[in-house]
């Protein structure tokens, strides 16, 4: 919990600064950035495929994460694991997830609960034990056509 707490302070810093951890900051921005196809989803203790095969998930350079509904994206790649909050832009039924992330070349996974309402928790490994609410998203970054 304390790492928790660390790491928010450590965004909320990150965000205000100007200067190199900015720099940073736009740099993991720019990394993430791009359409990725979901590959499988891990929960429950076991690996599924994803029911349609073209599951697209967008991340923009500005901050946004669009898949069924808009989400305002923030980061903080100093913590390990990375952290990512999602905060829905305009369906305020939805509320903020908390996840955590790793990118590497072209393939990301992310994990959080996402479904039905995600827990007030922030995952501290990448692990869909059978009886937790935890999801891992294993996405590739998509071809461009």
């Amino acid at each position: 919990m304390k790492a928790q707490g660390l790491c928010m302070v450590l965004v909320m810093v990150m965000v205000a600064a100007n200067g190199p951890q900015q720099e940073k900051l736009d740099k993991d921005l720019r990394e993430l950035a791009g359409k990725w196809l979901l590959v499988t989803i891990e929960m429950d203790g076991e690996t599924d495929l994803p029911d349609d095969d073209d599951i697209l998930l967008e991340i923009t350079e500005d901050g946004r994460l669009l898949f069924e509904e808009e989400f305002r994206l923030t980061i903080d790649s100093s913590c390990k694991p990375k952290v990512m909050d999602l905060v829905p832009v305009e369906n305020k039924r939805l509320q903020k997830i908390e996840a955590i992330y790793e990118v590497k070349k072209d393939t990301l996974r992310i994990c959080a609960a996402f479904d039905p309402i995600p827990v007030p928790e922030r995952p501290l490994a990448f692990d869909a034990k059978p009886g937790s609410k935890f999801e891992v998203w294993n996405l590739k970054r998509a071809k461009a056509k």
